[in-house]
């Protein structure tokens, strides 16, 4: 009887010392709750040599891209040339940071209607600057806030989509749309199906058209147009740009990358924000390589679709003001422009959660290769 007492006891000594290290184990945090299913990336091949010249870039770090071997650009409507990626000059205060909000009311907006996100485009600059996810909260309660994804500037992290024009040498006088450009928009509202056009004219003879489209899930297409009504020849490279201020947190996982990512010429590149820190200012650069780059998150991807003719692609970093900057970017073939000549490039965003059966979708129907 005292033995079946004793093991008795020790059963239940045993159960609760099982019990009580599972309520005392820290639980891992829940991922983002939604109807749908996420994936992390996958592993894959380490980033190839570049290639060729390095284009220059104007400014801190990562303005727009630059064909050529000449540095800067005439920019934006005014009379000073400012950098596209938005950068501070050197020794100037870095951005404190303030509630969304108030940013986002600085600035007239294309206000997004969409089944999946909310947001804005910015018709100063003409950024796609203001995204949050619908179906994804911050917490488990459905009624928390919606996850953002991307961010003015003038917010604590930055994280935002550019395009526009860079001259050749024989242009570089010209003046081309900026950050500081203020666009005119035929509508108040971009819906899902249903395209927003913003216009702007240069004043020299360039008439500039951005036309946004975005689907009922996480794809913009934005479609660039210019018109040569001048007498004079002008040649322009179409380019896009993600711009990401401050180093996010991240798994650390070896099985998981987080960071600039991309498939170029069919192979995937996997940059770690730490190599490209290592010996700033840094740059990957990928010369006439076709694909798609971005940055990825555990559960979110932003990746830049460029059509076919792509010039060249970057990731870069610079370490600005205490704060680290990348950018991802391509630069797209020339278009050359004679007088009473118009141009069109078509290129895709991809902003939202890496739901692998959307990305599968966007893949087959799109001609992505390695989405």
């Amino acid at each position: 009887m005292p033995d079946q007492r004793n093991l008795i006891l020790a059963i239940v000594v045993s159960v609760a010392i099982i019990f009580g290290f599972q309520l005392l184990t820290p639980k891992p945090d829940a991922p983002p709750q939604t109807a749908g299913t996420t994936a992390g990336a996958t592993g894959g091949a380490t980033p190839g040599a570049t290639g060729g010249s390095v284009p220059p870039v104007p400014g801190a770090a990562g303005g727009a891209p630059q064909p050529g071997a000449a540095g800067g650009n005439t920019a934006g409507n005014t009379g000073a040339a400012p950098v596209p990626g938005g950068a501070q000059p050197q020794g100037a205060a870095p951005t404190a940071g303030v509630a969304r909000a108030p940013v986002l009311a600085q600035s007239p907006r294309v206000k997004l209607v969409s089944p999946r996100v909310h947001g804005s485009i910015n018709l100063i600059g003409g950024r796609i600057d203001d995204l949050t996810l619908i179906d994804y909260r911050k917490e488990l309660d459905p009624k928390s806030p919606e996850i953002t994804l991307l961010s003015p500037r003038g917010v604590q992290n930055p994280y935002y989509a550019d395009f526009g024009w860079s001259p050749d040498q024989i242009s570089k006088g010209v003046v081309l749309p900026g950050p500081k450009t203020q666009w005119i928009a035929d509508k108040e509202t971009l819906e899902a199906g249903s395209a927003v056009t913003l216009t702007w004219d240069n004043g020299q003879g360039l008439k500039f058209s951005r036309i946004y489209a975005l689907d009922k899930d996480f794809m913009f297409t934005i479609t660039q147009k210019v018109e040569n009504t001048s007498d004079t020849a002008v040649n322009l490279y179409p380019y896009g740009l993600l711009r990401r201020v401050n180093t996010p947190e991240t798994l650390g996982f070896y099985i998981l990358h987080e960071g600039p990512i991309g498939v170029l010429g069919g192979e995937l590149k996997e940059i770690d924000y730490d190599d490209l820190k290592d010996d700033a200012p840094h740059q990957e650069v990928f010369q006439n390589v076709p694909g798609w780059m971005g940055i990825t998150d555990k559960y979110w991807l932003v990746a830049l679709v460029p059509g076919d003719a792509v010039a060249s692609s970057r990731f870069l970093y610079s370490g600005t003001n205490k704060r680290d900057e990348y950018q991802i970017d391509y630069l797209g073939k020339v278009q050359a422009l004679a007088p009473g000549a118009s141009a069109s490039v078509t290129n895709r965003l991809f902003a939202g959660a890496k739901e692998v059966e959307l990305l599968d979708r966007y893949e087959n129907q799109l001609g992505i290769v390695g989405f």
